[in-house]
C-alpha cells in the first residue's frame, strides 16, 4: 500500500515551490525550477518567509524601514513572477510569515507541493556546519522530495537539467529505498536515462568472490527499479568501491554528466542519524548537478522483494 501511495504521489510533479530569499543561490535555483516547470508542464509557487510579514499596517511595529522592505519582497516576487511566465510557467508568488526553517516547512505544507527547489551556498570543503540548519531541516522534514542546487551545480547552469542521466544513489536501506519511485518517476518524465548506483566498501576490492558480488548487487537494484513500476526502458545499474561514499558518488555522477542524483534520507533527528546526514549534505555540496531528497520516517514493515537478492551478495 505504501509503494502505491508513492507511486501515486511521485507521478503528480505537476506543483513546484521553490523556496528563495532572494540572495544568488536562489536565483541558481530559480533558473533551475523554471526548467523543471517548463519540461514537466508543472505550475510554479515561488515562495518568500519573513517575519515581518506578520506586521499589521499601522500597528506600532509598522515603521517605514519595514514597510519599504516589505515593498521591495514583493517588488522582487513580482519580478520572478514575470520572468517565470516570459519563460512560459504559470507562477503565482507568496509573501508568507516566518522564521528559518519551520517557515518554509509551513509554506510547503500549506500549498502542498509536489516538490520543492532550493539553492545552497555552501562552501566547498566546509561541510555539515556551513551547510547551515535551515537548508537540513528542510530536506528532512518535508512531507515532498526537496530538489537543492548546490554551489558546483550552480556554476553549471541549469540547462544542464535537460542533459545527462538521472543518479539514484542507495545504500540498499529499507527507509530510503522508495525513493527510486521518485527518481524513476522524474527521470521518465524529463526523458532521461536512470541509473541505479551502489558504492561499495574499498576493503571488498580484490576478494575472491568480487565479480560475484557485483553481479549480485546488480541484481538486485535491476530488481528494486522494476518495482517502481514507472520506467519505459531498463535502467543502468552500476556498482564501484569507494573510500567514501559521498565522493564515490559524486565522480561517478561527474563520469555521466548526471542532470540529477537522487538520494533517500532518514526522518530522523541530527544527532541520531549524523553520518547518513554528512553524506547527503557532502553530495549536495560537492555535485556538479542539483540534487533531489526524499525523507521517509523510519520503520518496520514488508520486505522488498529485492531484499532476498541482496542477502545473496552479502
Amino acid at each position: 500500500m505504501q509503494e502505491l501511495c508513492l507511486h501515486r504521489r511521485a507521478r503528480e510533479f505537476q506543483h513546484i515551490l521553490l523556496a528563495t530569499d532572494f540572495e544568488p543561490p536562489s536565483r541558481s535555483a530559480f533558473a533551475a525550477a523554471l526548467v523543471v516547470c517548463a519540461q514537466l508542464g508543472a505550475d510554479l509557487s515561488v515562495v518568500h518567509v519573513t517575519e515581518a510579514a506578520d506586521i499589521v499596517p499601522g500597528s506600532d511595529a509598522d515603521d517605514e524601514d519595514i514597510q519599504l522592505g516589505l515593498l521591495a519582497k514583493r517588488q522582487a516576487l513580482h519580478d520572478l513572477s514575470v520572468a517565470a511566465r516570459q519563460a512560459g510557467v504559470a507562477a503565482r508568488t507568496h509573501l508568507l510569515p516566518g522564521i528559518g526553517p519551520e517557515g518554509v516547512l509551513n509554506a510547503v505544507r500549506a500549498l502542498r507541493p509536489d516538490m520543492v527547489v532550493m539553492g545552497t551556498s555552501a562552501p566547498r570543503g566546509l561541510g555539515r556546519l556551513a551547510f547551515g540548519s535551515t537548508a537540513e531541516s528542510v530536506l528532512r522534514n518535508s512531507p515532498c522530495p526537496v530538489l537543492t542546487v548546490g554551489p558546483r551545480a550552480a556554476l553549471r547552469g541549469a540547462e544542464a537539467l535537460r542533459q545527462g542521466p538521472v543518479v539514484f544513489a542507495t545504500d540498499f536501506d529499507t527507509t530510503t529505498m522508495p525513493a527510486i519511485f521518485y527518481a524513476s518517476v522524474y527521470s521518465d518524465a524529463m526523458r532521461r536515462p536512470l541509473h541505479c548506483f551502489h558504492v561499495l566498501p574499498r576493503m571488498l576490492e580484490g576478494a575472491s568472490d568480487d565479480g560475484a558480488m557485483q553481479q549480485v548487487l546488480s541484481e538486485a537494484l535491476q530488481q528494486a527499479a522494476k518495482t517502481s513500476g514507472v520506467a519505459a526502458v531498463e535502467p543502468v545499474c552500476a556498482t564501484e568501491y569507494g573510500s567514501e561514499v559521498s565522493t564515490t558518488v559524486v565522480a561517478y555522477a561527474e563520469k555521466q554528466a548526471a542532470s540529477l542524483i537522487v538520494l533517500g534520507m532518514r526522518q530522523a533527528s541530527m544527532l541520531s542519524s549524523h553520518l547518513r546526514a554528512d553524506v547527503a549534505v557532502r553530495v549536495i555540496v560537492e555535485a556538479p548537478c542539483p540534487v533531489m531528497t526524499m525523507a521517509f520516517a523510519a520503520k518496520g514493515g514488508e520486505t522488498p522483494a529485492f531484499a532476498g537478492t541482496l542477502r545473496a551478495a552479502l
